[in-house]
C-alpha cells in the first residue's frame, strides 16, 4: 500500500498546481513524482513513465494516450467524474506479456482491447467492449463495472466478471475458456450469449438470457426473469420472477447510470455464497465510490519554501 502521508503531499502539490487547470494528470515512479496539465496530461504522463508507473488523474476530461504498450497503472477519481475520450488499447509484445495492470474509476467513451496481458484488473469503471485480441491472455477480472459485451475468439486463462453490469451480447467463441460471472446483472440486447464453459452464479438475468446459455454452461442460485425450459446445467435458481417487482425502482432490466439495481427483497435471494443475489452479495458488493484516499477541508499556507499542510483525511 502507497504511504498515505507522500499521496496526501502529492494530493496538495496538484491542488496548488491545478488551480489554472482542470485536467491533472499525476505521474508516480517510485518516489519520483511529475505531475501534468490540460487535456493531453494522460498522454504526457504516459509518454514519461515506465513499466510499474500509477498515473493518478484528476476529475475532467483526458484525450486518447493512443496505445499502451507499458505495464502502466491508470487510476481515475469516480467513473461520473473523470472520462477518456476514446477507448484503451493495451498493446504488448508477444515476447513481453504486459504484467498486473490496473485500470479504476474512468469512463471510457470506447471500448477496451487487450493483447498479451497477464494479470489485469478493470474496477469501477464505464466502457463500451472489452475486445480479447491475441497471444497470450490471463487471470483477468473485471468487478464493480458496467459495459456491455464481452467479444474476441482467443484462448483465455482465468476470467471472471464479478459485480457488473453487462448490457448487450456475449460475442465471444473460444469455447476452451472457462469464463465464471459472478453476483452481475445480465441483459443481452440480442441473441448473441452462447458460451458452454461459462458459469453464471448468483446473477441476475433477463429475459433475453433463456435462449443463450449454452448446454455446457452452469446457472446456478441465479434469479432469472424466463421460465425453466432450456438444457444448460442448472442449480438453486429462481424462475419466472417478474423484473417489475424484483427491482426497488420497479423499473425492470432498463439501464441508466443512476439506476442501483437493488433488490426489493434481498432476504428472499440468498445465493451460493450465503449472500444475496445481485450486486450486491459476493466479494466485491457494488460501489463506484473510488477506492484512493479522499482529503478533507483541506488549508494550504507557504512560509518561505514550506508548504504547510492542514487537512483531514478518510480512506474509501
Amino acid at each position: 500500500m502507497r504511504n498515505f502521508f507522500f499521496f496526501i503531499m502529492l494530493f496538495c502539490a496538484c491542488a496548488v498546481m491545478a488551480q489554472n487547470e482542470s485536467q491533472t494528470a499525476l505521474l508516480q515512479d517510485g518516489d519520483n513524482v511529475q505531475v501534468f496539465h490540460g487535456a493531453g496530461a494522460l498522454s504526457s504522463a504516459y509518454d514519461a513513465a515506465t513499466a510499474g508507473s500509477t498515473i493518478t488523474l484528476s476529475e475532467g476530461f483526458f484525450n486518447n494516450p493512443g496505445d499502451l504498450t507499458k505495464a502502466v497503472s491508470i487510476i481515475g477519481s469516480g467513473s461520473d467524474k473523470t472520462t477518456i475520450n476514446s477507448g484503451l488499447f493495451y498493446w504488448a509484445e508477444e515476447s513481453t506479456p504486459m504484467q498486473d495492470v490496473i485500470l479504476e474509476g474512468v469512463r471510457l467513451n470506447g471500448d477496451i482491447q487487450i493483447r498479451n496481458i497477464s494479470g489485469f484488473t478493470v474496477a469501477k469503471c464505464r466502457f463500451g467492449v472489452f475486445r480479447l485480441r491475441e497471444g497470450t491472455i490471463e487471470n483477468i477480472t473485471i468487478r464493480q463495472s458496467q459495459f456491455a459485451t464481452l467479444a474476441g475468439s482467443v484462448y483465455v486463462l482465468n476470467m471472471a466478471v464479478l459485480n457488473s453490469i453487462l448490457t448487450s451480447r456475449m460475442d465471444y467463441s473460444n469455447e476452451n475458456t472457462a469464463l465464471l460471472f459472478d453476483h452481475c446483472v445480465i441483459m443481452p440486447s440480442s441473441n448473441c450469449w452462447e458460451h458452454q464453459k461459462a458459469v453464471y452464479q448468483n446473477c441476475i438475468a433477463s429475459a433475453g438470457c433463456n435462449t443463450n446459455f449454452g448446454a455446457g454452461s452452469t446457472v446456478k442460485y441465479c434469479i432469472c426473469q424466463f421460465g425453466d425450459a432450456n438444457t444448460y446445467i442448472k442449480e438453486g435458481n429462481w424462475f419466472g420472477v417478474d423484473p417489475t417487482d424484483l427491482f426497488s425502482d420497479a423499473e425492470g432490466f432498463a439501464y441508466s447510470d443512476d439506476r442501483t439495481y437493488t433488490l426489493t427483497n434481498p432476504e428472499m435471494y440468498v445465493g451460493s455464497d450465503g449472500t444475496e443475489v445481485g450486486l450486491y452479495g459476493g466479494l466485491y458488493p457494488w460501489d463506484m465510490t473510488p477506492s484512493t484516499p479522499v482529503v478533507k477541508n483541506l488549508s494550504l499556507q507557504v512560509d518561505g519554501n514550506t508548504l504547510n499542510v492542514t487537512y483531514e483525511a478518510e480512506t474509501r
